[in-house]
C-alpha cells in the first residue's frame, strides 16, 4: 500500500509533464533513430531519459518505473483517442471532455471499461501525448513547440 502512495506522489501531474517533455525532446532530437512504428525508445535512450528525470526532479525513478509509466500513458492515450473519435459521442473543446447522454455513456463503458476514467475529465497533458504517441510526427517547418 505504501508503495502505491509513493508511486502516486512520484507521478504527480508536474512530474508526468516533465517526463513527457523529455520524451518529446528525445523524439525531436533523435527522430531518425526512433522506432517510428510504435514510437518506442532504445535501451540507451531510456538510460538518458532516466538520467534527465533524476537531474530535473532530484529523485531516481529507475528504468522499470519509467517504461511502465510510458506504457500506461500510451494505453490511456489510445483509449482516449478511441473514445474521442467514436461516432455518436460529443466533444466539448473547452473542458476537453466527451459529452453524451448517460445511457450512451453506459453502453460505451460496458464495451470499453478503461474509458470510464474519462467520463468527467479529459486526458491530462493530451497535447504532449498527442505529439509523442500519434502516428504522424511533424518535423522541420511543421514542428510545434511544446512549451
Amino acid at each position: 500500500m505504501a508503495n502505491d502512495i509513493d508511486d502516486f506522489k512520484m507521478w504527480e501531474s508536474e512530474n508526468v509533464k516533465i517526463f513527457l517533455e523529455i520524451l518529446l525532446d528525445k523524439i525531436k532530437k533523435e527522430c531518425p533513430c526512433m522506432s517510428k512504428k510504435d514510437r518506442s525508445f532504445y535501451p540507451k535512450q531510456w538510460q538518458t531519459i532516466d538520467k534527465e528525470m533524476t537531474k530535473k526532479l532530484g529523485k531516481n525513478f529507475g528504468l522499470k518505473k519509467l517504461k511502465g509509466k510510458f506504457a500506461h500513458l500510451k494505453a490511456n492515450y489510445k483509449e482516449f483517442v478511441a473514445l474521442k473519435n467514436h461516432t455518436g459521442l460529443g466533444w466539448d473543446p473547452i473542458t476537453q471532455t466527451v459529452t453524451t447522454p448517460d445511457d450512451v455513456w453506459k453502453n460505451y463503458v460496458q464495451a470499453h471499461p478503461n474509458a470510464k476514467q474519462f467520463q468527467t475529465k479529459g486526458l491530462e497533458h493530451y497535447e504532449l501525448m498527442s505529439e509523442i504517441f500519434s502516428k504522424s510526427f511533424a518535423t522541420g517547418a511543421f514542428v510545434r513547440s511544446s512549451r
